[in-house]
């Protein structure tokens, strides 16, 4: 009888083991299907880069292998993310490591390209500082500014206004490119006449210089305007700057997504990470 009663400890305890290990083998698998899904995205997003073609000229500035490499780090992502889901316990520690260091080689990455790393530099290829110094570069507007001449935005604006009062026509919402190079800046105080051609003032007092400091014989943008139809704003500042916030914008898109994927890639792998260690002993 009392050995009989020493032992029934023992008996409870095993039930209560293995109910453990099967608790956390199951959130194990709940974790790893997780993963899996939240990992489909790198795989299309990586697709969708490696057949983006020119995109509002921005391929002058050399991106198109700035993209093929991120394409190229996702899809590497994406398989050393779903190697470990599906093989890790073969291979737990260098798994969980090669999947750390390809993570944070892509957050940070993605945080240069928002513009938040610390270390960004004009050497880092998409982060802001780096885009500016391409599209402030008198050799490279040169060739953009003939890009976007070419790709008749402008034109396709005239067009779409066409018809419209300066009441209507203010009503409008305009893209920051169209706004910046097809139209004075409002700063000039022009008189419309349709979205593409605009008469300077009647009177010379009527003119208002350019941020204040230029006047209508010194420049500014408001003396780079023509109602030449090549011409227009593309020499203005306001171009260039509609032209840099449009690509910035997009590469910060690309920065964010990269940011909120590789923290939730590695926050669950860190916790299928643990739950495999805490799993291990028990297989």
């Amino acid at each position: 009888m009392d050995e009989a009663a020493e032992s029934s400890p023992h008996q409870d305890e095993t039930p209560k083991g293995s109910s453990m290990a099967a608790k956390i083998s199951k959130i194990l698998r709940l974790v790893s299907i997780f993963t899996y899904l939240i990992s489909l995205p790198l795989l299309g997003s990586s697709i969708w880069l490696l057949m983006m073609h020119n995109y509002d000229c921005e391929d002058l500035l050399n991106v198109p292998r700035l993209r093929i490499t991120i394409a190229i780090g996702m899809m590497v992502l994406f398989l050393l993310s779903n190697l470990v889901v599906f093989y890790g316990v073969r291979f737990t520690l260098p798994g969980f490591a090669a999947v750390m260091v390809m993570t944070t080689i892509m957050l940070t990455l993605g945080l240069a390209f928002v513009g938040t790393c610390k270390v960004e530099s004009r050497a880092i290829p998409g982060s802001p500082l780096w885009l500016k110094m391409k599209v402030m570069d008198d050799e490279h507007w040169r060739q953009i500014k003939t890009c976007i001449f070419n790709g008749r935005m402008c034109s396709e604006l005239g067009f779409r206004m066409q018809g419209l009062s300066a009441f209507d026509f203010n009503l409008k919402k305009l893209t920051r490119l169209e706004s910046g190079c097809c139209k004075p800046p409002d700063i000039c105080g022009m008189e419309y006449v349709n979205a593409t051609y605009w008469n300077y003032p009647r009177t010379y007092n009527d003119y208002i210089p350019f941020s204040g400091t230029s006047t209508h014989a010194s420049g500014g943008d408001c003396d780079a305007w023509s109602n030449i139809q090549s011409i227009l704003c593309y020499d203005c500042h306001s171009c260039r700057e509609g032209f840099l916030t449009t690509i910035q914008r997009r590469w910060r898109s690309l920065g964010v997504f990269l940011v909120l994927m590789n923290i939730l890639i590695m926050v669950t792998q860190l916790i299928r990470f643990i739950l495999t260690m805490l799993d291990k002993p028990k297989m």
